[in-house]
């Protein structure tokens, strides 16, 4: 169990060298800039995991409120 008592899931991530690197390499950028909490793959997972829905629901928000834009 987590800290709130939420139930923990484990996943696996496969990914190439060159991504791991990558993903490493974002983890320090943003664990410097105080973004997460841990320079780590898995907060870097997490940390996107939640920006992208972040992304998704204002951009449907955005959607719903300005209406079909397609110029059709």
């Amino acid at each position: 169990m987590g800290e709130n008592g939420e139930k923990i899931y484990r996943i696996t991530v496969r990914m190439p060298e060159k991504e791991r690197q990558l993903a490493e390499k974002l983890a320090k950028y943003l664990h410097e800039h105080e973004l997460i909490k841990k320079p780590s793959i898995n907060e870097v997972v997490r940390y996107s995991l939640m920006y992208l829905a972040y992304v998704i629901a204002k951009q449907a928000r955005s959607d719903v409120q300005g209406g079909d834009t397609g110029g059709e």
